[in-house]
């Protein structure tokens, strides 16, 4: 016997078959069909790629024998394959993921090509034949016998390999083919879905891991410039003229600005990576927006606004993180102040709804175009509205007030219209504000 077969070959055994009864095997395929759309059912329920990839290896067991299932994807520049996911039921990895291979003149290539399976019936006859197939030689080494290999084609393009590998010799020789080519055509949009996920996952943790360094590396200088200004400002370092003092002046207003960028982006960096944790305890709101109003009411004195504080009577206790809403309360209040004009009018208003606090920021300022209005929570998103007296914005505030309201169990939304003013509330629960997650 042959120890490679390909799909081209596949058809001529099954033509001359004799002893089995057509009618018996179209039945049993056909159930088979079934079974594999419940299975598919199932594991496109999957988001990451693990997890999809587990489902299918505790669940095609009833389709296909196997020890021992991996998968490989196609680099983008198609010349190689690399092995992304295996398990076995021998408990004995040694091709894991990461090895990679070149795809050209291998015969995972002709794979590739025609779109076809390959049956491998006994890899330690393969390997003698073939001695410079390293993945071979590691599949021998965990005790694997035979190997079936489908294409995976996802969007009318090639992306990867299924392997299904067993301990004995034949295993896959008599299977019929079209079940092959159907948990491949059934699990490719499936795992490739699965796989970019995972892909933006891990490049969303490169790019805050990032922007976390950058932010505290460059903090520390700018800290340093500013604390020169001071010693300049005061007299410290000789004396100074009144035109040195201006531009003293617009140089520190610009390092306050760059600390204010960069405490947004160590903000965001630790909030998505979720190594932060809220420190909850029980507030009284009537007595917490008080003080915050009393220290935060000034801000609005340099363009003449004037803030106002509505609190319902009787509000229960809400348990949060104080530090962070305040966080929230004072980014949306500074957002209000820079977009309204002066001499206009600003209210927060807090009221208690259905088991939720609810507060509100209200301004009169120039509004928001309503097409605007579904990205503002987005990062480094700036409106086309600018602030009415050049007031600097570093497109995260709002992203970061997203996170915070909705690491409390709430959630934060807009109101707008150009020309009228705009309004932004948040609610978190009155109680532990724990998140909810559907099993």
């Amino acid at each position: 016997m042959n120890n490679i077969t390909y799909y081209d070959n596949i058809f001529n055994q099954e033509e001359n078959t004799q002893f089995m009864n057509e009618t018996d095997k179209t039945a049993r395929e056909f159930e088979k069909m079934k079974i594999l759309q419940k299975i598919t059912e199932k594991i496109n329920h999957g988001i990451f790629l693990d997890e999809i990839m587990d489902y299918i290896f505790s669940s095609f067991q009833i389709l296909i024998p196997y020890e021992r299932i991996g998968i490989a994807f196609l680099e983008k520049t198609c010349s190689s394959v690399t092995s992304k996911w295996a398990k076995s039921k021998l408990q004995k990895i040694v091709l894991k993921p990461g090895y990679s291979a070149k795809l050209k003149g291998s015969t995972l290539e002709h794979i590739i090509n025609t779109g076809k399976p390959r049956i491998i019936n006994n890899l330690k006859n393969y390997l003698m034949e073939n001695p410079s197939s390293v993945s071979t030689k590691l599949m021998v080494e965990e005790g694997m016998m035979s190997n079936l290999t489908c294409p995976l084609i996802a969007n009318g393009k090639p992306s990867g390999f299924l392997f299904f590998t067993s301990k004995e010799a034949n295993t896959y020789s008599d299977i019929h083919v079209d079940i092959f080519l159907e948990i491949a055509n059934s699990v490719s949009i499936i795992v490739e879905k699965g796989r970019l996920y995972q892909e933006v996952i891990e490049l969303n943790e490169m790019k805050n891991k990032f922007l976390g360094i950058v932010a505290h590396d460059i903090r520390s200088p700018v800290m340093v410039v500013k604390s020169y200004l001071e010693l300049f400002n005061h007299g410290f370092l000789g004396d100074i003229t009144e035109e040195q003092k201006e531009i003293i002046a617009d140089i520190q207003k610009m390092c306050r600005t760059m600390l204010c960028l960069i405490d947004d982006l160590l903000d965001l960096s630790v909030i998505q990576s979720g190594k932060w944790k809220l420190q909850k305890k029980k507030t009284d709101i009537s007595s917490y927006l008080t003080d915050w109003y009393l220290c935060n009411k000034i801000l609005g004195k340099a363009k003449n606004i004037e803030i106002t504080l509505e609190v319902e009577k009787d509000i229960a206790e809400v348990f949060m993180d104080t530090n962070r809403i305040n966080q929230v309360l004072t980014n949306l209040l500074t957002n209000a102040i820079k977009f309204s004009h002066s001499g206009t009018d600003i209210k927060v208003i807090a009221t208690g709804e259905d088991d939720h606090l609810k507060i509100s920021v209200h301004d009169n300022g120039q509004g928001i175009p309503e097409k605007e209005l579904e990205h503002l929570f987005n990062e480094l998103f700036r409106t086309s509205v600018l602030p009415t007296n050049g007031e600097k914005c570093t497109g995260l505030g709002l992203s970061i007030c997203k996170c915070i309201v909705q690491a409390h169990g709430g959630n934060i939304m807009v109101e707008s219209k150009e020309g009228e003013g705009t309004v932004f509330t948040f609610t978190i629960p009155m109680g532990s504000g724990e998140v909810k997650r559907e099993s």
